[in-house]
C-alpha cells in the first residue's frame, strides 16, 4: 500500500519545512518584537543580541521544528515546534506567528497542522501540552478551538507589566483530537 506524502508538509495556505540558516534573520526579527517576547516563556523582555541566532539555531535538531511560509509567495509566517519529549509520549508545543501576520488565521492553521501531524506521523505521541499566560486571551481561545483543555494553573508564576499573572497549563490527548478540525 502506497501512502501519498506529497502534501504531508502543507496545509491550506502554508508550507512547512525545516528551518535553514537563511531563516535565522526572519526568526530573530520576529523574536525581537516585544509583544512576541511577552507571549513567550523566555524571561525578561529585552532586545535580542546577534548571538540570539545561535539560540534559534539550537532549536533546529528538535523532533519537529519547522518554519511556516505562504505557499504562493514564500513569505515567512512563523515557526512551530514540538521540542524533545518531556515525558514518554508527551511533547510541549511552542509556536509563534510574525506580528504583521496576526489576525489572518495563520495561527489556527499552524496549530491544527502540527497537532494532526504529531498524532498521525510521529510514533508514540499521545499528548501535546502547552503553557499560555492568563493575559493572552486570544491564544487561549485559539487553543480551545483546536480541542485543548485547561489542565491546571500555575498561580502568579510570571512577572509581567508590573504584576504577577497566572500561567495556564493546557493539553490535548490523541483520543480527543477531531481531525475534521484540521481542514482549514
Amino acid at each position: 500500500m502506497s501512502i501519498d506524502t506529497s502534501t504531508l508538509f502543507e496545509s491550506a495556505r502554508l508550507h512547512y519545512r525545516s528551518a535553514r540558516d537563511a531563516d535565522l534573520d526572519e526568526m530573530v526579527e520576529m523574536y525581537q518584537d516585544s509583544e512576541i517576547q511577552a507571549s513567550m516563556m523566555a524571561g525578561a523582555i529585552v532586545p535580542r543580541p546577534e548571538a540570539f541566532k545561535e539560540t534559534v539555531r539550537g532549536w533546529q535538531p528538535n523532533p519537529l521544528c519547522v518554519v511556516a511560509s505562504d505557499k504562493e509567495t514564500g513569505t515567512f509566517i512563523g515557526s512551530v515546534s514540538l521540542p524533545d519529549a518531556r515525558f514518554p509520549n508527551e511533547f510541549e508545543l511552542a509556536m509563534n506567528v510574525k506580528k504583521d501576520m496576526w489576525g489572518k488565521g495563520y495561527g489556527k492553521e499552524m496549530l491544527l497542522w502540527v497537532v494532526q501531524h504529531a498524532f498521525k506521523w510521529m510514533p508514540g505521541v499521545h499528548r501535546i501540552t502547552l503553557k499560555v499566560f492568563q493575559s493572552n486571551a486570544r491564544a487561549i481561545a485559539l487553543y480551545k478551538s483546536a480541542g485543548f483543555v485547561q489542565e491546571g494553573v500555575k498561580r502568579r508564576a510570571r512577572w509581567s507589566d508590573g504584576k504577577w499573572e497566572d500561567v495556564i497549563l493546557m493539553g490535548i490527548v490523541e483520543d480527543d483530537f477531531d481531525p475534521s478540525r484540521a481542514r482549514v
